[in-house]
């Protein structure tokens, strides 16, 4: 019998009493997943291959078919579930509505192109193959989506987010990452078979999606963001991610209660929350949760049914359906980005960029395999293709940046302008009287950026304002990640607690060295401090203050500007080199 959203919360506390005799036996097959789920993140990220592939491949080896160390049962299958339920909300986070209307052209036009010229494609293919068009439908419009977290991750560690490629690469992905969410409404729906009435059916989603969206959007408007003000005075961060997490279980609940998924109720909870200031403090609190159930999920759901001694004796064929996704979804990307007047080169590079598939199509095979719409044999064999195409993205990539840059004559990166809220963006960490200021400058040059505050009084007062500012602790490692500053054109440091700015300065030099930071010192002793951590450009306040009057009695002295300049820079290069070897 399937277990309701209470159930699943009470089965994970280990407080259903259907299940209490069992669970001495279900602890060691969790213990066992959370054991292999730890080595496989330490090794893969050594080897720089995603992380989903080796939690695949420790489900296949400790699962049934392999070594038999942990079975499927029902507390890991309710704890994969929330997995895809926090991955869906991550998403909802991202997709704020400046975010879409500042890029709506290329992600209605080529983001949408591509996902719907893939998918009829490669349905032709599979029907052909299958002559099932549910099958058809569901296995085109899976292998039609790439791999989102791979693609970021490359496009930072290649530097081009800001470049044409990385922008047309991101608008497609943006979209796939839209219709994920009719896909997962609609997969269950195909297995009524004969019994689905298209029209009424989805007539009475809408109405449900409606009175959900209504019910939740309600919430976020009037209640959420002055909830999460008091929740952040009380300075109690376990308070926080408590409310992140109600927030996303709340919204689950209530479209599963309609019927409807939960990841649907997820991703409309993230889409809330994406427009409040609380956007990146609440995605580096659930990203931990995200990760290790979707751990699990792709351990249980996904690699436990892997039997692989049918892998091995199928494996030539599965490597030529993998090359033959990687070149006919390429081809389809490379010709769409010609038309829409984008360079060979560029084109090419994008075509490669995107042509693996993705971590949902997983998550859509295993729920068409659990609504009967596709047999083990079939879910086995699509899973490794997909998962060998993103073992190959990060080849692909660097062949697609290769061919560029020989086919290229301009330099792409100059003249392209910064994707919003996105890549190469500033980020500001404190707003006041400096971090304003030079926020200022940065609105009037037109170079984008964010601000992040830790005084909820000031991100209120300015979000109100439309500025792009968000609450968060910079000196917190998780949410300095969340913010991708290795993607960022430059970090500046200005708020006032020595301490912190020390700390934050530390973190940046360790784990972004290549990232440019700027950082605020109090006075020369400070300076000092600074420079031994590591900090390259550091700027003295009081020194800073002192230069900038005595620049001013020059210049009212008769002193020309230029010579002023030269001047000040002279003084400001010897007294602090003067200070320095006086310590």
């Amino acid at each position: 019998m399937e277990l309701n959203l209470w159930e699943k919360i009470q089965l994970f506390l280990g407080k259903s009493s259907s299940h209490s005799l069992h669970d001495h036996q279900i602890l060691p097959d969790v213990l066992t997943i959370l054991i292999f789920a730890i080595g496989v993140v330490l090794l893969f990220k050594k080897l720089r291959l995603s992380p989903v592939i080796g939690y695949i491949a420790a489900g296949a080896i400790i699962g049934p078919y392999g070594l038999q160390l942990a079975g499927y049962n029902d507390v890991t299958k309710s704890l994969a579930e929330f997995g895809v339920v926090f991955l869906l909300f991550t998403i909802g986070l991202e997709l704020t509505l400046e975010r879409l209307m500042q890029m709506k052209k290329l992600i209605f036009g080529l983001g949408t192109a591509q996902f719907f010229v893939t998918s009829i494609i490669f349905g032709i293919i599979t029907y052909g193959i299958t002559n099932n068009f549910m099958l058809a439908l569901v296995i085109s419009t899976s292998l039609s989506l790439s791999s989102t977290a791979i693609v970021l991750k490359v496009l930072a560690e290649t530097h081009q987010a800001n470049t044409t490629a990385g922008k047309s690469t991101l608008s497609m992905l943006l979209f796939q990452d839209l219709a994920v969410v009719p896909l997962f409404i609609l997969i269950p729906l195909l297995s009524q078979g004969q019994d689905f009435n298209f029209f009424s059916t989805m007539l009475s989603i809408g109405v449900k999606s409606f009175l959900a969206l209504a019910v939740i959007i309600l919430f976020g408007r009037y209640l959420l963001s002055p909830a999460f003000h008091v929740i952040v005075s009380s300075k109690h961060d376990d308070l926080f991610i408590a409310t992140s997490l109600l927030i996303v279980l709340s919204a689950a609940w209530i479209t599963n209660h309609l019927g409807l998924s939960l990841a649907l109720g997820a991703f409309m909870a993230g889409v809330m929350i994406a427009e409040t200031e609380f956007q990146h403090q609440v995605k580096s609190a659930i990203e931990p949760f995200k990760g290790l159930f979707l751990g699990f999920f792709f351990i249980t759901e996904v690699g436990m049914q892997f039997d692989l001694r049918l892998i091995i004796s199928n494996f030539s064929n599965i490597f030529i359906m993998a090359m033959a996704l990687i070149f006919i979804k390429a081809i389809i990307v490379i010709m769409l980005c010609l038309i829409f007047k984008q360079k060979l080169s560029t084109s090419i590079n994008t075509g490669l960029l995107i042509s693996q598939a993705g971590e949902f199509a997983f998550v859509l095979f295993e729920m068409a395999k659990q609504n009967s719409i596709m047999d083990e044999l079939m879910f086995q064999n699509l899973s490794i293709v997909v998962g060998l195409s993103m073992a190959l993205s990060p080849l692909l990539a660097s062949m697609g940046q290769k061919i560029e840059n020989k086919l290229s004559v301009k330099d792409h990166n100059k003249n392209d302008d910064p994707i919003p809220f996105a890549h190469n963006q500033v980020i500001i960490a404190g707003y006041g009287r400096v971090g304003r200021t030079v926020s200022r400058i940065l609105d009037n040059e037109g170079i984008k950026y964010i601000a992040i505050e830790r005084d909820t009084n000031l991100v209120k007062k300015f979000f109100k304002k439309r500025i792009p500012i968000y609450y968060g602790e910079i000196t917190e490692l998780k949410f300095l990640k969340s913010l991708n500053p290795e993607s960022a054109a430059a970090v500046i440091l200005c708020f006032n607690d020595l301490k912190e700015i020390e700390k934050a300065a530390k973190l940046m030099v360790k784990h972004f060295p290549n990232t440019p930071l700027i950082v605020r010192a109090m006075d020369t002793d400070h300076y000092q401090e600074l420079k031994k951590i590591g900090a390259k450009h550091v700027i003295p306040e009081m020194q800073e203050l002192s230069f900038q009057i005595s620049k001013n009695i020059l210049t009212i002295m008769g002193e020309t500007e230029k010579n002023a300049d030269k001047m000040i820079d002279f003084y400001r290069e010897n007294e602090l080199n003067s200070y320095l070897k006086s310590k």
